[in-house]
């Protein structure tokens, strides 16, 4: 691939363009799940010749497979994925301290760790009960509507908090999801002074969960969830027995992090 000097730094002198293009490629091949060179110009929003130079590098790289006349994005991404989650102390100790909750709740438990102001699912686990895991590791989720999340939003100082919802808004997940940002601000108030957060059907139809943060330093960027659905996740069970689980388990958690 040959690039032009305009190729190389956007008006603002920091950034290279073509860095950036070639993350809108490889962020087009995982929407698209697989696509031909006009698709991945057309969604990139650029030249097809282009396109068809970036795709060709990437695939040297190894970094994406071409099956017929499609591009994948290839499995090394697996591997550079796993190596940063296994950077993360905290998923490590997780697998450690989860299993008294999974097999209290038989739900699915989750760690989800706050970057650039959305939730990463770091890990996930369900319990050997059959149930349909709800979340997706590595998946990006939006911090206001899930019980983790807003452990996480209700730890934050008040003007990140802020940063965060002007940046990634409030989006209406569901017809539970708080979407006014001073009945959010109430919300979070109450979940800081009773230690834990309550998503009952705000993220997923259907489907409960119960979070605590997990503080190990001055700002809480991680929590702890449970998460079912609603004929496993009773009222008696959400509102009394989940919130004391979810937060001897994030206490556990912080614990093992600091010893």
């Amino acid at each position: 691939m040959w690039l032009v000097e305009s190729d190389m730094e956007d008006e603002s002198g920091d950034q290279v363009n073509s860095v950036s293009r070639t993350f809108d490629i490889i962020e087009a091949l995982k929407k698209l799940n697989g696509a031909g060179v006009s698709q991945v110009a057309e969604h990139a929003g650029i030249p097809t010749s282009t396109a068809y130079n970036y795709l060709n590098t990437l695939q040297a790289r190894e970094y994406v497979v071409k099956e017929g006349s499609e591009y994948h994005l290839a499995n090394r991404f697996i591997h550079l994925g796993d190596f940063a989650k296994n950077r993360l102390q905290l998923v490590n100790v997780v697998k450690r301290e989860i299993e008294p909750l999974l097999e209290e709740t038989g739900g699915t438990v989750n760690v989800v760790v706050e970057e650039f102001g959305l939730g990463i699912y770091a890990y996930s686990r369900t319990a050997a009960t059959g149930l349909q895991n709800f979340a997706h590791v590595r998946k990006r989720e939006h911090l206001h509507s899930t019980a983790a999340g807003k452990s996480i939003l209700a730890n934050l100082p008040d003007g990140r908090v802020t940063e965060i919802l002007e940046t990634r808004g409030v989006p209406q997940k569901t017809s539970s999801t708080i979407v006014d940002e001073e009945e959010l601000y109430e919300e979070l108030a109450r979940i800081e002074e009773r230690g834990y957060a309550l998503n009952d059907e705000e993220n997923t139809p259907g489907i409960r969960a119960v979070g605590a943060p997990i503080r190990t330093g001055e700002e809480t960027c991680a929590a702890v969830s449970v998460a079912g659905p609603l004929n496993r996740f009773t009222d008696e069970m959400f509102y009394e027995e989940l919130p004391g689980l979810v937060r001897n388990t994030s206490k556990s958690v912080e614990v093992d992090i600091m010893s």
